[in-house]
């Protein structure tokens, strides 16, 4: 039980986890929003 539930925190937690990817995908979400609004704004102004 004790390696499971080690193994289970490491996905987790760890470098590539579940939290980290996570993170970095709200991340990249938040920059494509960004950008598209970037795009939507010159295109407004075209």
């Amino acid at each position: 039980m004790v390696i499971l539930a080690g193994v289970t925190i490491n996905l987790a937690l760890g470098d590539n986890g579940i939290i980290g990817k996570a993170q970095e995908a709200s991340n990249m979400y938040a920059n494509a929003t960004k950008d598209e609004r970037t795009a939507l704004g010159e295109m407004e102004y075209d």
